[in-house]
């Protein structure tokens, strides 16, 4: 068996003969729309149950996880009454995958959603055949599906990745001399203007694959970021990806898709291969006509630049990290260009239609080009005086997620590549086992009548359901209003793991491994120190 995607609407489908309209896109594409349709009303009715111990979480963004003799399904309720599911195979799955990276899956297909294609609730209203919704939807279930089919891809490798979160920007820390640099930037961009007109709607600056800063919301932030981290970040060519449009969700969708396919959105943004980068630095799609002798920009012609949605108005963002809001535009469609110096990389949010002639694009060249020339200098030197890969804290392994402003800290990809598979295999067991502990602690509160706690429903990036349990010593504590969660697991191979929730939204796991440590006390003061040196927990 192999993977299957789905997603359906729980207010479809619900009259007799009518059930395949619940819908609305499927991996792969190749699965009846009978069976497509039957699996979507056994997990409405699956919800509906669980549902009934769960009251209390109602109002909460909702995501659920089933057992089944042949493998695991989690459930994600992206939107209201909109359910993301991913039915994994026990064969399928890859080693150290959680139900937390799978989770973190759907969360990423929802994102992406929303950065190329818009809300899938905006789509259902505009269209309330649902042809709209499907074709966007089918087009980026399409595209993840087949990415998840390489054990080679990067969202396949972020399965198999214990300390990962693919949903959420990680972070990279800077000195307070370069964070003001990256503000100032930042700001210089949003202020500028170009023949009297505010040019930049927002900013999102990124060195290597790190957030530095963004100007927009957290959501908007976690979307685009989903986007450049698929197309520029983790590039490859996807060449044989789904061109989507609701062909895999049966013809009897077909005819109410018609209209829909006309505006079927462009997914080369997600492509590796569909990019290219001018002379000036900007990167661009393919199908730009090149600059004659090379110069900064062409003499004829515009560059493709992707087109994008936001969920939020810039000004919803204003003050946030002691940034400058946008220029005050709506939540809507704009156009994505980002402009990459050295390991920097600038992704300027422009009004859709602004670019309407090279001359406007030079001019914003020349507002962007030197300071992050001087800014990427900057950010540079500070990562190699560290004398250390960027974000890598020495001694650990650790995964750091914070609910409220929807970003992560993590170790490089490269030292978690470097952890022994009995180091990945506890990191993995003890995010489960915290997992349960969530689960555990919000059945009680449902079962009290009582609301819960920030730290049992911080966020739908990081509420958790059943796991496996953890092995070694454990610990927990808390109670009160804001419970804190904690476990402590040792291996028989000198590994320790540690998981921390403090019931504020945020999570870390961290894990030592052969660093001389053998009792629980000696263990537990070294990583309850990590843990408040570097996160203040």
């Amino acid at each position: 068996m192999a993977l299957q995607l789905l997603i359906f609407d729980t207010r479809r489908g619900n009259t007799e003969g009518l059930e395949e309209d619940k819908v609305l896109a499927a991996f792969p594409n190749d699965v009846p729309l009978l069976h497509q349709s039957g699996m979507a009303g056994l997990l409405q009715g699956l919800l509906l149950f669980t549902a009934n111990f769960t009251a209390a979480l109602a109002s909460r963004p909702r995501w659920d996880v089933a057992e089944t003799d042949s493998g695991t399904w989690v459930m994600l309720e992206a939107e209201p009454h909109l359910w993301f599911v991913v039915l994994a195979p026990r064969a399928w799955v890859p080693r150290h995958t959680t139900e937390d990276t799978l989770h973190s899956l759907l969360t990423q297909i929802h994102l992406l959603n929303c950065a190329l294609c818009g809300s899938v609730q905006a789509a259902l209203d505009e269209d309330p055949s649902g042809g709209l919704a499907r074709a966007g939807l089918q087009a980026v279930v399409d595209h993840v599906g087949h990415a998840l089919g390489s054990p080679h891809t990067w969202q396949h490798r972020e399965l198999r990745n214990p300390l990962g979160d693919a949903a959420l920007p990680p972070l990279l820390p800077l000195s307070q001399g370069s964070s003001l640099a990256v503000q100032g930037l930042a700001n210089h961009l949003l202020l500028a203007s170009l023949h009297g007109q505010q040019c930049v709607r927002g900013v999102l600056l990124l060195y290597g694959p790190y957030l530095l800063w963004s100007s927009l919301a957290p959501r908007d932030t976690a979307a685009l970021f989903a986007v450049v981290a698929a197309g520029l970040l983790h590039a490859s060519s996807s060449s044989k990806g789904g061109s989507g449009g609701g062909g895999g969700v049966g013809e009897p969708h077909a005819a109410a898709s018609a209209a829909a396919v006309a505006a079927l959105p462009s997914l080369r943004a997600l492509d590796g291969g569909a990019w290219r980068q001018l002379p000036s630095g900007f990167l661009v799609l393919r199908g730009s006509a090149d600059a004659p002798g090379g110069g900064v920009w062409p003499a004829y012609g515009a560059p493709t630049v992707p087109l994008v949605h936001l969920q939020h108005s810039p000004d919803e963002r204003e003050g946030e990290q002691g940034g400058a809001g946008g220029g005050g535009g709506q939540p809507g469609a704009c156009r994505l260009l980002p402009l990459l110096e050295g390991r920097l990389l600038v992704g300027l949010l422009l009004d859709d239609g602004a670019l309407a002639t090279p001359q406007q694009l030079a001019g914003l060249h020349g507002l962007v080009a030197a300071p992050a020339r001087q800014l990427a200098a900057q950010v540079g030197e500070e990562v190699r005086a560290s004398k250390a890969e960027a974000a890598h804290l020495p001694g650990f392994r650790y995964l750091y997620q914070d609910a409220a402003v929807q970003a992560a800290r993590a170790s490089p990809r490269i030292k978690v590549s470097a952890m022994s598979h009995h180091a990945r295999t506890l990191a993995a067991a003890v995010r489960g086992s915290l997992g349960g502990l969530v689960a555990a602690g919000a059945e009680a509160v449902a079962d009290a009548g009582e609301a819960p706690p920030d730290g049992l429903a911080g966020g739908e990036a990081f509420q958790a359901q059943q796991a496996p349990p953890s092995t070694g010593s454990g610990a927990t504590g808390g109670g009160g209003e804001h419970e804190v969660l904690e476990v402590v697991a040792r291996s028989s191979q000198e590994c320790w793991a540690y998981a921390l929730q403090p019931g504020d939204g945020r999570r870390l796991l961290a894990v030592r491994e052969r660093r001389g440590e053998r009792e629980l006390g000696q263990a537990s003061g070294v990583l309850h120190a990590f843990a408040e040196d570097n996160f203040l927990m």
